[in-house]
C-alpha cells in the first residue's frame, strides 16, 4: 500500500501536463463572444447580416472573421467607452454574466495589443 501511494506521489511529481496558455483574445472572442453576439443581438432581427432596416445601421453579425473585424472595429479601445458597449441605453440587452464576456474579452484584446 505504501508503495502504490509513493508511485502516486513520484508520477504526480514527474507529470509532464505543464497549465496551458490563456486562449488567444482571438480565440476566446470565437468561443464566447460571437455565441453572445449571435444569440442575444443576431438572432434578435437587430444586428444580422440579414438586417434590411434603414434604422439598425449595425448590421455587423455574420460569420465568425467579419463579425470579429466589426467587433474590433466598434470595441474602440476595448474599455467601457466602446460603441460595443454604450450603443444600447442602459444595455438592457445584454446579462450582466456577457457583459463580463465582453469585458474579459477586451483584457485579452488589451494585453495582446499592448494597450
Amino acid at each position: 500500500m505504501m508503495r502504490l501511494a509513493t508511485i502516486a506521489i513520484l508520477a504526480a511529481a514527474c507529470s509532464t501536463d505543464a497549465p496551458q496558455p490563456a486562449p488567444s483574445a482571438r480565440t476566446f472572442f470565437d468561443r464566447n463572444v460571437f455565441p453572445v453576439l449571435e444569440l442575444t443581438c443576431a438572432s434578435s432581427g437587430c444586428h444580422g447580416s440579414n438586417t434590411s432596416d434603414p434604422t439598425l445601421p449595425l448590421g455587423f453579425i455574420g460569420d465568425r472573421d467579419s463579425t470579429y473585424a466589426a467587433s474590433v472595429t466598434y470595441a474602440g479601445n476595448f474599455d467601457d467607452t466602446a460603441l460595443l458597449l454604450t450603443a444600447h441605453p442602459n444595455m438592457a440587452v445584454l446579462s450582466p454574466n456577457a457583459r463580463d464576456v465582453f469585458e474579459q474579452w477586451f483584457a485579452a484584446e488589451r494585453a495582446e495589443r499592448g494597450l
